[in-house]
């Protein structure tokens, strides 16, 4: 590999190609008879002798540097996108090898630290490259200095081989494609590596520069492509569960207003506990009463004044959970959402909706939190103080997660006044009313009707509708609004 080892820790020039060819000259190769030659090596990438592995080994380069060029990366290619225009482009100056470090980055795991300094000279000036020597170190890497678009992983290394490694990256880093290198390529280890470490592409040692080149190439488009994909439905996500709020608020602004009481006791709670699905607790607290949309009024009207509800109509309000996990579940990745709306009402002995054998730590997590706070609300609902409140949960202890329970009875908005207690009450006129604000009674029709609960803090989106119902037909004024010493 004398011919290769030429080659490292040198920067690729315009005259790099005709230097590695030169060597070929060296081999026998006529002068005459090298420009065909050449040729040849440019369009195969393959010739045995010792010189043009490093022609092959530039030629990798380059292949990722027009692949990167054409990402809008600076530099200029030579006549007709010679190589050795790009070879001059890899040159580059400066500032366009600072923009070129901007893009994807590139991790590499080998327990020999030599192949890891190669891999780090050859791409260094055309990819984000970063090396971890052994398993354990790409693992730490990749949770500290993460996310990588691609990892490249030996298959022998000690304590950890490559399928493991691969495996776990894809457990902490779903995202980033996988490559696997071995130097003893059997059908068995292509076939765990593909099953168990889901790897893009399975490479044999020793593995042409080209060939690596074309594999980054790919793997970076495939990241690129997944990324992409999951912020599209990430927006369609989110879309889609502020346009059923939105619905819900307007179809039922007191049952939305008790939505975003729950939701902000929920979301303190989870963050006491450190819950990692706090967005899809949030969601289920705004969304979980969706099904109160199929609830005929007047039984909401019953529950609206605090009325006892007969037989059939407790049944009715039971399902509410099944019917707003039945809507849920249809949107993808709400599936957990959904669950969690199916269970909240669920109590931690295994009793209450759904009538199944679910109990315990069996129950969604957020479900747990959800019922902890919904059932205090209704306590408050009811007329009951915070110290009443907090009594009646406790008698009941066995409705809830012990976990749970711990954390709310802690939490300040329990213990002391909320932050709106503190806030001095104000009325205004309907005009006044600004974005932001914070309603200390609910805003109601000039018939009674309530248009947005108290406690709502109101939006720009929540403005431009209500000017429009106030002129149509009209609001009952003055607003009652809080107002905080710092808004003084």
């Amino acid at each position: 590999m004398a011919g290769l080892h030429a080659w490292r820790g040198r920067r690729l020039s315009a005259g790099d190609l005709g230097v590695a060819a030169s060597h070929c000259r060296g081999r026998g190769v006529s002068s005459p008879a090298h420009g065909r030659h050449r040729k040849r090596l440019l369009a195969s990438g393959g010739h045995p002798c010792r010189g043009c592995a490093g022609l092959r080994a530039a030629q990798g380069i380059i292949q990722l540097s027009r692949f990167k060029g054409g990402l809008g990366i600076p530099g200029k290619a030579g006549a007709g996108g010679s190589p050795a225009g790009m070879g001059t482009r890899l040159r580059g100056n400066r500032r366009e090898r600072r923009r070129v470090a901007v893009e994807e980055r590139v991790l590499f795991v080998d327990d020999d630290s030599n192949v890891l300094e190669a891999y780090q000279r050859k791409l260094q000036h055309v990819l984000r490259v970063r090396t971890a020597e052994g398993a354990h170190a790409g693992l730490r890497e990749i949770q500290e200095k993460g996310p990588f678009a691609v990892v490249v992983a030996d298959m022998h290394m000690p304590l950890m081989n490559g399928i493991e490694f691969l495996k776990k990256v894809r457990e902490i880093a779903p995202d980033t494609v996988r490559i696997m290198l071995t130097g003893n390529a059997d059908i068995k280890t292509a076939m765990e590596a593909v099953n168990e470490g889901c790897v893009f592409r399975f490479l044999t040692k020793p593995c042409p520069a080209a060939l690596m080149g074309e594999s980054l190439i790919a793997a970076i488009k495939q990241y690129r492509l997944v990324t992409a994909e999951r912020e599209v439905l990430e927006g369609t996500l989110q879309g889609t569960a502020e346009l059923l709020i939105e619905v819900l608020s307007w179809a039922n602004p007191e049952i939305f207003g008790r939505a975003v009481h729950l939701r902000n006791m929920a979301r303190a709670i989870s963050a006491k506990m450190g819950a990692g699905n706090a967005w899809e607790i949030d969601l289920a607290a705004m969304l979980g009463q969706i099904g109160m949309l199929a609830i005929p009024p007047e039984i909401l009207a019953k529950i609206s004044g605090v009325e006892s509800l007969d037989e059939e109509e407790r049944r009715s309000i039971e399902s509410v959970p099944a019917i707003g996990a039945e809507l849920l579940e249809r949107i993808p990745r709400l599936e957990n959402v959904a669950r969690i709306v199916m269970y909240q009402n669920k109590n931690f002995d295994g009793t209450g909706f759904p009538h199944d054998n679910v109990a315990g730590k069996e129950i969604p997590l957020g479900s747990r939190v959800l019922k902890v706070a919904a059932d205090y609300l209704q306590r408050r609902a009811e007329g009951l103080s915070r110290t009443d409140s907090v009594k009646a949960l406790a008698a009941q202890a066995e409705k809830y997660d012990p976990a749970v329970l711990a954390v709310f009875f802690k939490m300040p908005a329990v213990v002391a006044p909320p932050e709106t207690d503190k806030g001095k009450v104000i009325s205004i006129a309907f005009k006044d009313l600004g974005p932001g604000t914070t309603l200390a009674a609910p805003i109601l029709t000039t018939q009674g009707r309530t248009l947005v609960a108290r406690g709502t803090t109101v939006t720009s989106a929540y403005l431009v509708r209500l000017r429009k119902y106030a002129a149509v037909k009209g609001i009952r004024e003055p607003i009652e609004v809080i107002v905080h010493p710092e808004s003084d």
